[in-house]
């Protein structure tokens, strides 16, 4: 799962869960790739006293539950093999899934806390996210405890090894009392590379505002590259962006197939500001659908700079919208030349009757170019996007 801040919790909330030593055989486990919290007892007496009884009681909620989710999948009855899922220990606590059939199951014995949760990714973040962090959040309300905070910046178009090469003077330049006790950690993917500072401290209040500060004072160093995104995803900020400028925005996308478009319209509310989109992938679809000259198409090729911009005015003319962004390029693993070599794209940007297109060489296999590309265009608009706000 693409989602940074759900996966933290995750571990959040397996730190707060613990196993005693009353139960040596049983085993935790956080694997945080696989997004799933398992706890595994190599004992049937984790769940009962009597491991070769029926440890099964029919809870009535979670019954209910059960057999409302097949009835919207438009089955009458419980197929047999599903029944075991409102089979509940006695003694455990229901966490309700609202995404699936099977509940999580809490289950405390002699000091000793167990989760049970089920494997799939997102059931499991919904319980977690849901009934478990409820759970644990009131019972751990006036138990002191060391605050563990974190501040994440988004930042996308700039290699890791620069932005440290950029940012490390400025931290070494501040004073002691705004870094002392704040760890950074540079955190890159495909899209760019997160910034996540943290510190530790039993006054929440005081370690934000430590927080805040220290990211204020960089702030200027940043902003060329950074962006706010509740959940991290430019796309999200791009949406944001064009609604608070009053713009609307088109796409015309070859190589990265529908990509850009996809991630727009996974934002909510992007139907205000997103008219649609066209997936130009042969020259003639270029031409016929957004009015590419034939003639720059045979003097400079697919992936050239003509081709990008008119991509872009001409998205954006056909949808009526006020934005359009085109890319063109060569994603791999075949397809290059020697002076266009796999991983080159333009991307054109078009916003209020202007645009300008540039040429990127992205490395990776071809799913790393697309989702490369994808992002740097985005990246363009936003940019543009902004500059208008603060013009405005």
């Amino acid at each position: 799962m693409h989602d940074r801040p759900t996966r933290r919790r995750f571990l959040q909330a397996a730190a707060l869960t613990t196993v005693s030593a009353s139960l040596p055989r049983a085993v935790f486990g956080v694997e945080a790739e696989g997004l799933k919290i398992g706890i595994r007892a190599a004992s049937m007496k984790m769940v009962g006293d009597d491991p070769a009884g029926d440890l099964g009681l029919n809870d009535e909620g979670a019954r209910r539950d059960v057999e409302a989710r097949f009835r919207a999948a438009g089955m009458e009855t419980v197929p047999p093999l599903s029944r075991g899922q409102y089979e509940i220990p006695e003694g455990a606590r229901v966490l309700r899934n609202p995404k699936g059939t099977a509940p999580g199951l809490l289950l405390r014995e002699d000091g000793c806390t167990v989760v049970l949760l089920p494997g799939v990714p997102y059931e499991l973040a919904a319980i977690v996210e849901g009934d478990l962090l409820a759970l644990l959040d009131a019972e751990a309300v006036g138990v002191p405890r060391e605050g563990v905070l974190h501040r994440v910046v988004h930042t996308t178009g700039i290699p890791e090894t620069r932005l440290a090469e950029t940012l490390e003077p400025r931290l070494s330049a501040l004073p002691a009392s705004l870094t002392e006790g704040i760890d950074l950690a540079y955190l890159p993917d495909l899209e760019g590379v997160d910034l996540r500072f943290t510190t530790r401290d039993a006054d929440a209040s005081a370690a934000r505002e430590r927080l805040d500060r220290l990211v204020e004072s960089l702030e200027d160093v940043l902003a060329p590259w950074r962006f706010e995104a509740t959940e991290g995803d430019l796309a999200e900020a791009t949406v944001r962006a064009l609604g608070r400028a009053g713009r609307s925005l088109a796409v015309a996308e070859s190589c990265t197939g529908g990509l850009v478009g996809k991630r727009l319209t996974d934002v909510p509310g992007a139907s205000e500001v997103f008219l649609g989109g066209v997936i130009a992938y042969s020259n003639a679809s270029k031409v016929r659908d957004l009015g590419v000259s034939g003639e720059d198409l045979e003097r400079h090729g697919a992936v050239s700079e003509p081709v990008a911009l008119q991509l872009a005015r001409g998205v954006a003319e056909r949808f009526g919208a006020d934005a359009g962004i085109g890319i063109t390029g060569v994603a791999g693993p075949g397809g290059g030349s020697a002076d266009k070599p796999v991983g080159t794209v333009w991307i054109g940007v078009f916003l209020d009757g202007d645009a300008d297109a540039f040429v990127s060489r992205f490395p990776g296999d071809r799913q790393s170019v697309r989702s490369r590309a994808a992002q740097a265009a985005l990246a363009a608009l936003h940019r543009r996007l902004v500059a208008v706000g603060e013009a405005t």
